[in-house]
């Protein structure tokens, strides 16, 4: 424990041993500072899931009243010179009376040391809050773009904004400009012809097949950042997920992968995410395969992707195709620890991370 202040302490909860009143603290305090109804669950599930050793969670108390929270989630990313670990930076919460005193950039730096001491080379994070991670040392780039396409299931979204907690007025007024924004965004799934040879499966995908896939693609972009699509990865974010039952896309020529993606359908939302493809023509398919068997269930279909990155560029040509609309922009914060091999991640194009924010405890 390291004391910051004259009443503030900075401590580290242990991931690998935490007690589920120590958790429960947690969540809570996030849970009445934002509003939300996370779990216990979630949070073990995000902490200690996959690598709970290389997990960093920091508090800052005031005598015991939790004041702060900042954690780093293990991630490895996956580039020419193989697997680089590194942090994402997450539940960045000062309580409001304590801003603008320093408090925070002194409990980053704490958190900082121990992922140091865990070997995590860099830290990086999405985030609108570009002004105070420049405080913690980040450099920003615009590198996350959420593009939206209305499904048939129109009725989700008026009953779930009839729920929010609001006055009628609001609510309805709401309503109505869901309305016509749908009405005029709303349109049917363009046909797309598919050349002999390419079919489109629901199968588990193979691990062989994600390296042969890539290693192809890493000859048109030898310095691409990526994840790392392991039995242990995959079992932990998408096949064994604890709350969300994700569905697995692939496109097959002959015996070759040369697409895929994943998708959840989660509150009237079809997640779409991970999407890699070789060729547009995979793409396309893959894609319409998709709007076809969810079209009639969804309110809306969202996939994120950097617009930078070279393999997004005919990706995001088909959504526009497709009737996605780009619709908000987020920042990557990025840090780095250290100077070795590291200037493959300051090029943003380099960054194929189009699955990076789906391991929360919701979408």
């Amino acid at each position: 424990m390291a004391t910051i202040d004259r009443n503030i302490t900075n401590e580290r909860i242990d991931t690998t041993s935490v007690t589920l009143d120590q958790v429960f603290e947690l969540v809570s305090f996030h849970n009445s500072n934002y509003g939300t109804n996370r779990k216990v669950d979630h949070w073990l599930w995000q902490y200690t899931g996959y690598d709970a050793s290389k997990s960093v969670f920091t508090i800052a108390r005031d005598h015991f009243k939790l004041i702060a929270t900042q954690a780093m989630m293990p991630y490895y990313l996956t580039t020419k010179n193989g697997d680089i670990l590194s942090g994402k930076s997450e539940n960045t919460l000062l309580l409001l009376q304590y801003r603008n005193i320093g408090i925070m950039e002194k409990l980053y730096e704490y958190a900082v040391e121990y992922c140091g001491n865990c070997g995590m080379k860099l830290l990086w994070g999405f985030t609108p809050a570009v002004k105070a991670f420049s405080k913690f040392r980040f450099t920003s780039y615009e590198a996350l773009e959420t593009y939206e396409k209305p499904g048939l299931n129109f009725l989700y979204g008026i009953v779930s904004r009839f729920k929010q907690k609001d006055k009628a007025w609001r609510k309805y007024g709401s309503i109505g400009k869901y309305l016509v924004k749908y009405l005029l965004a709303i349109k049917r799934i363009p046909e797309v012809e598919k050349k002999s040879g390419y079919e489109v499966s629901y199968e588990r995908i193979g691990l062989n097949s994600f390296d042969k896939l890539y290693s192809r693609l890493r000859i048109q972009s030898p310095d691409m950042i990526t994840l790392p699509y392991d039995e242990r990865f995959l079992a932990w974010r998408i096949r064994r997920h604890p709350f969300f039952n994700y569905r697995e896309y692939q496109v097959m020529h002959g015996k070759e992968l040369r697409a895929y993606a994943f998708v959840v359908l989660n509150q009237g939302t079809l997640y779409i995410s991970d999407l890699t493809s070789e060729d547009n023509h995979s793409t396309h398919i893959l894609l319409y395969k998709i709007l076809k068997d969810y079209f009639k269930y969804t309110e809306k279909f969202i996939i994120k992707v950097n617009p930078t990155d070279v393999l997004a560029q005919g990706e995001i040509m088909v959504l526009k195709k497709l009737g996605f609309i780009p619709c908000q922009t987020e920042n990557l914060v990025l840090r780095l620890l250290s100077d070795e091999n590291l200037e493959v991640f300051k090029t943003i194009s380099n960054w194929h991370i189009n699955g990076l924010w789906t391991e929360g405890y919701k979408m």
